[in-house]
């Protein structure tokens, strides 16, 4: 249905145009009813190529272009849609094409949050700054999460009641920090995570998508105790 929109948006002239191909493309990523799940990442590409006889022709040609393979090849794509036009004069294939990946379920308990747990002690193994202690099964940590899952929880709200719920059973001095990304691998660790000398702390991850979002995001939230201390 957008197919034909687009492209006669995109190749006309005047800034109205141009603004309605972007509207466009904008809702093609976004997926608002691409299908069950939360989306993480949507990608669109537009193809022109000469006619070709057959899909695997415009496959070819779309191939070529390094914004279509990175569409179309995305390893972790679970649904493809593509809207097509044919043009005769000049003769024309145009083609939209746009791939989705979803969040999936972790391979085990705690496995997002032991990614980034990992990663940041790589880093700061890396840069010489001293022991990075994991404390396991920090209490209320998972239930807060699973409420921010099923939004029951703003990211603030998990933060606060972090706070209130470790310290109250652990009965040590600690800080929280939270962190929202699409990326988990992204993540650019905040000074505190990366201060000289033993770090003690325990992580949460999950995702959820805010109200109004197309796409989810991570949530990531760090506890760190005093250091040296023990749960």
């Amino acid at each position: 249905m957008l197919t034909p929109g687009f492209f006669g948006s995109a190749l006309a002239q005047g800034k109205g145009a141009e603004q309605t191909a972007d509207t466009i493309m904008l809702a093609l990523m976004a997926g608002w009813e691409v299908a069950d799940g939360v989306i993480r990442q949507g990608r669109v590409a537009a193809t022109m190529v000469p006619a070709v006889g057959s899909a695997t022709g415009w496959l070819a040609h779309a191939l070529a272009k390094p914004a279509a393979r990175v569409t179309l090849l995305a390893p972790e794509a679970r649904v493809l849609a593509l809207g097509g036009v044919l043009q005769d004069a000049p003769p024309v294939t145009a083609v939209v094409a746009s791939t989705y990946e979803f969040f999936e379920p972790e391979q085990a308990p705690g496995a997002r949050a032991q990614q980034v747990l990992e990663r940041l002690a790589r880093t700061r193994e890396a840069r010489g700054l001293g022991e990075t202690e994991v404390i396991e099964d920090t209490p209320g940590i998972e239930q807060i999460m699973e409420r921010v899952h099923r939004s029951e929880l703003s990211t603030e709200d998990a933060a606060r009641q972090a706070v209130q719920t470790v310290a109250a059973r652990v009965r040590l001095p600690l800080r929280v920090l939270i962190w929202e990304t699409h990326d988990l691998d992204a993540i650019e660790f905040p000074p505190e995570l990366l201060a000289r000398g033993k770090l003690s702390l325990s992580a949460g991850a999950t995702y959820y998508r805010a109200r109004g979002g197309a796409w989810g995001q991570y949530v990531v939230i760090f506890v760190l105790l005093e250091r040296g201390t023990e749960v």
